[in-house]
């Protein structure tokens, strides 16, 4: 049997006229009252004495809507509701209630409620009563598209609640002229409560459509009852009679004009056009100098940008001005409102561009005083940057609120990847960190922070291998010491035994603990005082803060620098031989010993803080969004004892530590992340690649869990197996409720089933670690399952947080959930779904927080 669509109610005749129409378009075959020969069937008011009814219960398969009307008044009697919905049918059967149906422009159906508020170009209202307005179209389109999903449950209704007052008032803002008499409170309508309430908002050109037709069209009546035989239903109303058509004959006695006065009502005419259209110009040049300063930015050309930014805001300035005046005239208020808010925005936008520069100069202005030593103000400065940059998160706030409203009049000239709400947190970041700048830079007393150089090609929990670290003095704003160490030379100074995790002896064959594995926690606040602690016993040095850099950070830079010449070491390194060159330095005998390792990483590192004074005014906005990409991929990571710095780095997930939990009541967490620790004492983890998935069965009681992932090494077998061979230990992070099965290890043909090793943590969560080994020119598969329980209990949403570890480039990243509950996913994800399942794929490249709502 076809699919077969229900309608009910006297109301919902013209309804089934569009459906048809509407199905038809599709290119889908239907018929009415008929339930054969058709892909569609359509059926009205459908009961049991109704012809073909026993014949339609054999018959029924599939799928069958039942529409009725939201109204309890409107609906079949109960025992006949009940009858239809318990029918004894292989059909997936689905009721859909919808509120009252109008239709735009002449098919306006005055129905039940609209019969009663609408009379001509008057508006009969009772304020506070309810009801509930629906679009034709939009009724049509949702029952069209609930005949191809499974997305919601068995019941739903569709409709937006709103008063008669608001309706009203909604109307009468596109078209004036409407009369409104407000009378006394009629009964509001009983409408079903149990189902699953869908809105369908009243969006401004449904009101305009609706206004349009109150005032030019002819309303249209149509009958209370369905006739016996359905007839096509007309609906265009014809000429009423003695209507005329109009004439245009010529009058052979018309008197003749005067040149003078005519040449005199062009120019006048000429001028209002003129005055009209000015502002309506410079509204547009506006937006196209905007949008110019913007490219110009972009190629870092800062004065033609500033320039371009004045000339938009000037020229928005202007047309605001008239349109704010034009909006008080009747007849102009509805464009030139538009046009106000759109100017309006010009101007805030433009503004900001001009400040945006401004913050720029000054950040540049800041850092060579900090690096080159110069004198100046270092409170005066700081605070000029704070209230620039505080000006700048307020006021894009408010353009952005703006901005959601008005965004297709931009459609044009806003890229379709602009992520303003990312931008705002950059904003943020910007000023929180200004407002505690002089403390960090040693405006009070002198700072010193360790900055651990981590070589994510031996990767480690938090990044890389430590090799080598620096220290870095601040004192007044000034830069006045910047001193690079072998990681080995302190390690050396260490007395006394300190016991290490019990992989790092097992794995590592590491007896006491050093500073260059200080690392071996994930989270990098924990890490990092770790580091502070080896740092103090082996060299008796305190710091205030500890920030860890992976070298990927250094190729970025290398690509916005340029080549960098290692005098020390006569040669040059690039962005393209960046990796060769710490690759093969030992193979190539280039200086032996992984010691001389971190020698070569500290000549480049002073390098780098020797360019940083003479780096080329362009590249600092390059070189600003490859830093805020790589806080974001978790290559730098900042842990300052400052309160300021270090409470804007938790905030925005920049501080690498572990945080798990929902920030929401009544919130399961569902959360997890793969740690990998290269225990193969070699720079295998260039050459490695990975691919996973993630599967969730949340159930009643518990949540199940899936992690599946591959690792490939691309390194070409040379008969130095050690060398290239990837040998890590690798962990699975997850809440501490969690209960883990055997994890299975694939590679080639061969298969095997492991127990992990179990470690717990104080921070409430729980690893599984096993050793994995990966030969080159070859893949292996960790799957790992786990099972936690359902808590709390009462929870009403699920947050979904997957963690990316710092010095993993980014590689594909599938989720598939399953639910045993209808779920609705809110976030800027691209899900799939059908019914209760969900599938995410993208690229792991940072942190991914999705949630899930009941």
């Amino acid at each position: 049997m076809n699919p077969v669509v229900a309608l009910y109610g006297n109301k919902n005749l013209l309804l089934l006229e569009k459906l048809k129409l509407q199905l038809e378009n599709k290119g889908f075959v239907t018929s009415i009252n008929e339930f054969v020969n058709a892909q569609y069937s359509v059926i009205i008011h459908l009961t049991s004495d109704s012809p073909q009814y026993d014949n339609l219960l054999s018959m029924l398969s599939g799928k069958v809507l039942f529409v009725f009307s939201l109204i309890d008044d409107q609906r079949p009697k109960d025992e006949e509701l009940q009858k239809l919905l318990t029918l004894q049918t292989s059909a997936k059967i689905k009721t859909i209630y919808i509120g009252d149906v109008y239709f735009e422009r002449n098919n306006f159906l005055k129905n039940s409620r609209f019969l009663e508020i609408i009379e001509g170009n008057n508006l009969n209202i009772s304020p506070a009563t309810v009801f509930y307005p629906i679009s034709a179209n939009q009724a049509c389109d949702f029952i069209i598209r609930e005949l191809f999903t499974y997305v919601h449950g068995r019941e739903i209704s569709l409709s937006t609640k709103t008063t008669e007052e608001m309706f009203a008032a909604k109307l009468k803002s596109v078209n004036p002229g409407l009369v409104i008499n407000r009378k006394q409170k009629r009964q509001d309508q009983n409408i079903i409560s149990s189902s699953h309430i869908i809105n369908t908002p009243l969006d401004h050109e449904t009101i305009k459509s609706l206004a349009l037709a109150l005032k030019n069209e002819n309303t249209v009546e149509r009958p209370t009852f369905f006739p016996a035989d359905l007839a096509r239903i007309e609906l265009n109303k014809p000429p009423e009679k003695g209507y005329k058509k109009a004439t245009n004959k010529k009058k052979f006695f018309s008197k003749p004009r005067s040149p003078f006065k005519f040449k005199k009502l062009f120019f006048l005419c000429l001028a209002f056009i003129w005055l009209i259209l000015t502002p309506f110009v410079a509204l547009a040049f506006s937006a196209a100098s905007l949008y110019l300063g913007a490219l110009a930015a972009q190629k870092t050309n800062f004065g033609a940008s500033d320039a371009l930014f004045t000339l938009s805001r000037s020229t928005a300035y202007f047309s605001s001005g008239f349109f704010g005046t034009a909006s008080n005239i009747p007849g102009l208020k509805s464009v030139s409102q538009t046009a106000y808010n759109a100017s309006d925005l010009l101007y805030k936008i433009s503004r900001l561009g001009k400040r945006g520069l401004d913050a720029l100069e000054i950040s540049e202005n800041l850092l060579q005083n900090v690096v080159l030593g110069k004198s100046y103000d270092l409170k005066a400065e700081t605070n000029k940057l704070f209230l620039l940059s505080d000006a700048l998160y307020k006021e894009s706030l408010f353009a952005y609120g703006q901005y959601k409203n008005l965004k297709p009049l931009f459609a044009g000239f806003v890229p379709d990847n602009l992520d303003v709400q990312n931008n705002l947190k950059y904003l943020y970041a910007l000023r929180e960190t200004s407002r505690s700048l002089g403390e960090t830079l040693g405006s009070d007393s002198t700072k010193t922070y360790l900055v651990l150089l981590q070589n994510n090609m031996e990767l480690r929990a938090t990044g890389g291998f430590i090799g080598s670290f620096a220290l870095i003095t601040f004192e007044n704003g000034k830069l006045i010491d910047a001193n690079v160490f072998d990681v080995y030379s302190a390690d050396g100074q260490l007395k006394g035994y300190v016991a290490p995790p019990e992989p790092i002896k097992k794995y590592l064959g590491e007896a006491t603990w050093y500073m260059r594995d200080s690392n071996w926690d994930p989270d990098f606040v924990s890490s990092a005082q770790k580091a502070e602690w080896f740092l103090d016993k082996s060299i008796n040095r305190q710091v205030d803060g500890v920030i860890g850099i992976n070298l990927e950070v250094l190729r970025s830079y290398l690509a916005i620098n340029g080549p960098l010449e290692i005098t020390d070491f006569n040669d040059t390194i690039t962005q393209d031989n960046f990796y060769q060159k710490i690759q093969f330095e030992v193979e190539d005998d280039f200086f032996p010993g992984s010691r001389k390792k971190a020698h070569y990483l500290t000549a480049l590192t002073n390098e780098i803080l020797a360019s940083l004074t003479s780096l080329d005014r362009s590249a600092y906005l390059p070189l600003l969004e490859k830093l805020v990409m790589h806080f974001e991929a978790r290559d730098i990571q900042v842990f300052i004892h400052e309160p300021g710095i270090n409470h804007m780095a938790s905030v925005l997930g920049w501080s690498g530590e572990l945080n798990p939990a929902c920030k929401y009541p009544n919130c399961v967490s569902l959360w997890g992340g793969l740690v990998e620790d290269n225990v193969g004492v070699n720079k295998a983890n260039v050459n490695i690649k990975r691919r996973a998935q993630l599967s969730i069965e949340i159930g009643a009681e518990n949540i199940n869990y899936t992690y599946r992932v591959v690792f490939s090494n691309e390194a070409k077998a040379l008969g130095q197996i050690p060398e290239f061979g990837y040998k890590a230990y690798v962990r699975l992070l997850a809440n501490d409720s969690a209960r883990f099965e055997k994890v299975v290890f694939q590679s080639g043909n061969e298969t095997k089933e492991v127990f992990p090793e179990i470690l717990s943590n104080k921070s409430g969560r729980v690893e599984a670690g096993v050793l994995l080994t990966v030969v080159p020119q070859a893949e292996a598969t960790l799957t790992y399952k786990w099972t936690e329980p359902v808590l709390p209990k009462n929870a009403d949403q699920y947050r979904l947080y997957w963690r990316k570890q710092s010095g993993v480039s980014a590689y594909p990243f599938e989720i598939k959930i399953t639910s045993h509950e209808l779920l609705d996913a809110y976030s800027e994800a691209a899900f799939l779904t059908e019914g209760y399942n969900f599938e995410y794929n993208t690229a792991l490249g940072k942190d991914i927080e999705l949630y899930l709502k009941k």
